[in-house]
């Protein structure tokens, strides 16, 4: 018995003098997973041992800006812009007595709003025309024509001035795109037409 009290005696005291420095560890063998957490505190890590990759982002302040870059070189250029417009108009009085051709306007390949207008006045004989003189007109561009407009030539319509609106998109190969009216019955007269059209990306 005095024996095993002797050993166990000296096996305490030399397992209390054992100790474990740096020099015990190889190097990489020790991982997170073996540091208790919140174990370690500044003291414990040496000033400048520390790189960035060791933060997690947000951890660490950020520098000053630095100096400005030089300035970069010019683009290439851009493309035409997206929307364009043509316009042309006719003589302010042209007689209507058969298919005329009031706006003619030659244009690119593209797709368009059209917008024309034309302001028809009757100009038949009330008393040798057909139907009393009464002036029946059409008008129409690419995409749109109009119904037929009555115009008297006397009585309560005598006079008479019809302003007519026409509007359409298409989708045009390039070319001439008019604006043109006829009259069905008896003589008629434009007073004032014209066209216009836009030119855009895309027909919604």
């Amino acid at each position: 018995m005095a024996t095993i009290a002797v050993f166990l005696a000296l096996g305490g005291s030399s397992y209390a003098a054992l100790r474990i420095t740096g020099n015990n560890v190889k190097d990489g063998t020790l991982t997170g997973k073996d540091v208790k957490n919140k174990s370690l505190t500044s003291g414990d890590v040496r000033d400048g041992s520390l790189k960035p990759m060791d933060f997690q982002p947000g951890e660490l302040p950020a520098g000053p800006p630095g100096p400005q870059g030089p300035a970069g070189q010019p683009g290439p250029p851009g493309d035409p812009a997206a929307v364009q417009g043509y316009a042309g108009r006719s003589p302010s009085y042209r007689a209507l007595n058969g298919t005329l051709t009031l706006v003619s306007k030659e244009l690119p390949p593209g797709k368009y709003i059209l917008h024309a207008n034309a302001d028809v006045q009757g100009a038949g004989n009330p008393t040798t025309g057909y139907m009393g003189g009464i002036s029946v007109v059409e008008c129409w561009i690419p995409g749109y024509e109009t119904p037929g407009y009555y115009l008297s030539p006397n009585g309560t319509y005598g006079h008479e001035v019809e302003s007519l609106a026409l509007n359409s998109a298409i989708d045009h190969k390039g070319g001439p795109v008019e604006l043109k009216c006829d009259r069905v019955w008896n003589d008629a007269r434009v007073s004032d037409s014209a066209l216009t059209a836009i030119r855009v990306g895309s027909l919604g």
